[in-house]
């Protein structure tokens, strides 16, 4: 709902003042103005709590962020907001990506494998995406380059739990 009314007040505010008349800089200046600028651009695209498992149900979100911000600080502060936003349940799966390319469209979610081969990828690609996982007081997310020959583990907090032994 608040998606909806933030895009509401977005295409007003732009018949008032269009894009293409004051520019974005513009547009962020009053945002300043009111001390609410972000440091970075990012959407939550989608958001919703798969109760499969009842003991353990998880939430799963999927956002996306402003390419030019994508970098390991980035990804800690957007960890950080979001789990701000959305600390229940505890289990939660983030998938960010930096190109509406890279998000599966209603047509395509309704196709399972579809949707896994375009959101699933590992490996190259042409956009940066990562996957954060809170998990029993753990906290990290994974990405690869750009060309897919490494792939790099941040760890917010705790450890890595595909690393623990024993599980």
């Amino acid at each position: 709902m608040r998606l909806i009314i933030c895009l509401f007040l977005e295409f007003v505010f732009s018949l008032a003042n269009p894009r293409g008349v004051l520019g974005d800089s513009a547009m962020m200046q009053d945002f300043d103005e009111f001390g609410i600028k972000s440091e970075f651009r990012y959407i939550i695209v989608d958001s919703s709590i798969n109760r499969d498992n009842p003991k353990e149900p998880v939430r799963v979100v999927t956002i996306l962020l402003d390419e030019k911000s994508f970098s390991d600080d980035t990804l800690r502060k957007l960890y950080a907001l979001v789990s701000k936003r959305l600390p229940r349940p505890k289990l939660m799966k983030i998938w960010v990506y930096t190109s509406m390319e890279q998000i599966a469209t209603p047509e395509e979610e309704e196709n399972p494998v579809a949707s896994h081969i375009r959101t699933g990828k590992v490996g190259p690609d042409k956009y940066y995406h990562a996957f954060m996982l809170r998990q029993d007081g753990n906290a990290l997310f994974w990405y690869y380059n750009l060309d897919g020959t490494e792939i790099k583990t941040i760890i917010i907090k705790g450890k890595n739990p595909l690393l623990s032994k024993g599980k």
